[in-house]
């Protein structure tokens, strides 16, 4: 008989971001041995599962009274947080709903390698690194022109959508060049900054939500992805790059590098839209040669890509969960 799981995501499908995304595929690499339930929250009351015999759950901060509500009603059956970026560079420190959500959690997974090193050192022990994957994409032989700059994340401070539209901005005398913004609002104010800029710009465009797989082809069509960003879990967006053969520039912050590797080429300094702007003009000066920066950023994110297949996640997290629940 198939042992019961149950996972908690504060996200679900109709939000299309990373925590659903993980949620669903975990749901989907469990099923094959386990009974699994996606929920939003839970308490003994809820889901179809009469004795679950394991808990996920993803964000320590959102999920925290599920976390508490499991962690009474079966005090010694496992209980795995899943960190996310807020949850490591932010929540953790300061939000004691979220630590009380590590301190009750059985094992904890963060989704990138440096993700560890931010944890307080008394829960260090109990955290697995698990990479999270995506179905690989042919890349482009050729790409198509005007060279194309993509950033994809729903608009919120965490992304810094501000440092990719003052990147656009630079080049607006520029020919032959574009960017692309994808990603619904979530902070108004950034949305405004979006909307005004998309109707005067000659270069910027400000493409809105769309879904997984027009997200996909965009990405993969695009000839750099521009991940700004300030914090960071493990972003989806740049595995997805990885997997479809499309140089990332990234922000130095530990959720990139815990993604990327330490000797990637392709960092600035967060909010150092000039360091940026050097970066893009030798990415766009190099591409199509055999040689120069954008050949080197190829190179490095081939040797990424076998972290970010679905065969090793799914091979990492079942031998997680088999861990957890010794037959």
């Amino acid at each position: 008989m198939q042992e019961e799981v149950v996972i908690v995501t504060p996200a679900l499908a109709e939000s299309n971001n990373g925590n659903w995304r993980t949620a669903e595929r975990w749901r989907r690499f469990l099923s094959s041995q386990y009974l699994v339930e996606l929920v939003t929250h839970w308490e003994p009351s809820i889901g179809k599962q009469g004795d679950p015999k394991l808990f996920i759950a993803l964000h320590a901060r959102r999920s925290a009274q599920s976390i508490r509500a499991w962690s009474q009603v079966f005090p010694s059956r496992p209980l795995v947080t899943v960190l996310t970026g807020t949850d490591l560079y932010s929540d953790i420190r300061k939000d004691p709903m979220a630590m009380q959500s590590l301190d009750q959690s059985t094992a904890l997974v963060v989704l990138q390698d440096q993700g560890i090193a931010a944890l307080p050192s008394r829960f260090q022990s109990k955290a697995t690194v698990i990479y999270q994957s995506g179905p690989a994409w042919k890349p482009r032989d050729v790409k198509p022109l005007p060279f194309t700059l993509r950033m994809v994340g729903h608009l919120r401070k965490e992304k810094s959508p501000e440092t990719f539209m003052q990147l656009a901005q630079c080049f607006e005398e520029v020919p032959g060049i574009r960017f692309e913004l994808i990603g619904g609002v979530i902070d108004q104010k950034l949305g405004e900054l979006a909307s005004s800029l998309a109707l005067y710009s000659r270069v910027f465009a400000w493409a809105g939500p769309l879904s997984y797989r027009a997200t996909r082809n965009r990405i993969r069509n695009a000839h750099l992805l521009i991940h700004p960003s300030y914090l960071e879990g493990g972003a989806h967006a740049i595995l997805e790059a990885v997997n479809s053969g499309t140089p990332v520039l990234a922000s130095k912050v530990p959720g990139n590098v815990g993604m990327l590797g330490s000797n990637y080429l392709g960092y600035f300094k967060h909010g150092d839209v000039k360091q940026l702007k050097q970066l893009v003009g030798e990415c766009q000066q190099s591409y199509g040669s055999a040689t120069g920066l954008y050949n080197e950023l190829l190179k490095q994110l081939s040797v990424r890509q076998e972290l970010f297949k679905p065969a090793h996640e799914k091979r990492t997290l079942s031998q997680f969960v088999k861990n957890l629940l010794p037959s």
